[in-house]
């Protein structure tokens, strides 16, 4: 077969020469950082394959740009550039990538962000936690909707189909640094990849706060994650309890212009359902610019001005 997988992994020894290959290279003065953290991680590909780099190229070439046209299917790709690029046939692509285990990428990440954060403590980075954003992204996609990634979503750019990714990344300070990208499809089950993502970021930095978006502000993510004892913050969706409350502070708090009011209540998911259904959270209102936004969140004892700097995150 002319595209194997190895039987091992990256061993100790071929992972301290990949560290200080990349430690050089990233110390020195006038490098272009994102180039150097690409090659990084074809680099892992190449230890990962027993196979020449030419041909690894020919395989993940369509994977990768796959990714970045309109159109986000691999058949795309291999018809725009297979004679420029003299790729394999679709046929004999796509059944090589079928026989990768769904591991393999997972595995090859995993050394990849080793690596990256062991460089990184190197210089300084002391990892005492980090605020960690989850969000659903979806990338609208033009092709054929029988595809299995291919989801639907609202309107966008001119189309209903996306495909959809969970993603988590660090948010320090106006920067926002990609740690995580799981591909999800209609048979997903989102709870169990948010569970499996957790690990996987507990393996890299400790979670100090948890972002998520309004999708996941409901009784059920709030479950998940107390009982993993996370301390997250989150929009939720306006229903009728919410907007009737958004009414009453409009009318009640008169503010001006650059002011904002921060209001406390107790929510209760299901709170006209026997206890076991229901879940208990914090629920914050932030009325700025005549506008009232809400979240929900279990941390206590914040500093008004603390917190409200982290809402505006949103």
């Amino acid at each position: 077969m002319a595209f194997q997988l190895k039987r091992r992994g990256v061993t100790k020894e071929e992972e301290r020469l990949i560290y200080r290959k990349y430690h050089r290279l990233l110390k020195k003065k006038n490098i272009d950082i994102n180039k150097v953290i690409c090659e990084l991680f074809i680099s892992l590909i190449y230890l990962y394959f027993d196979n020449p780099k030419r041909k690894l190229y020919k395989i993940f070439f369509p994977v990768i740009m796959a990714n970045f046209m309109e159109l986000g299917s691999i058949n795309s790709v291999i018809k725009e550039y297979k004679e420029k690029k003299k790729l394999y046939s679709e046929s004999y692509t796509c059944r090589i990538l079928r026989q990768l285990d769904e591991n393999d990428g997972l595995e090859i990440s995993r050394i990849f962000r080793e690596i990256l954060f062991k460089i990184l403590k190197k210089n300084g980075f002391k990892n005492n936690g980090c605020c960690i954003a989850i969000d659903i992204t979806a990338k609208p996609f033009y092709g054929n909707k029988r595809f299995l990634m291919v989801k639907g979503t609202k309107k966008k750019a001119g189309t209903n189909f996306a495909i959809h990714y969970l993603t988590a990344s660090i948010v320090e300070e106006g920067i926002r640094f990609n740690l995580l990208c799981i591909p999800i499809n209609a048979l997903t089950s989102i709870p169990r990849k948010v569970k499996a993502m957790m690990s996987e970021i507990e393996n890299t930095v400790r979670i100090k706060i948890l972002f998520l978006d309004r999708w996941f502000g409901n009784r059920d993510y709030c479950r998940i994650l107390k009982l993993f004892k996370y301390k997250f913050v989150m929009p939720i969706t306006k229903n009728d309890k919410l907007k009737d409350l958004k009414f009453q502070i409009k009318k009640q708090s008169k503010i001006r212009n650059g002011e904002y009011t921060l209001s406390e209540f107790n929510y209760t998911f299901y709170e006209n359902e026997p206890k076991e259904y229901q879940e208990n959270v914090k629920l914050l209102a932030l009325h700025e610019d005549n506008k009232v936004f809400f979240f929900i969140t279990n941390i206590n004892n914040f500093r008004t001005s603390q917190l409200k700097e982290t809402l505006c995150g949103f």
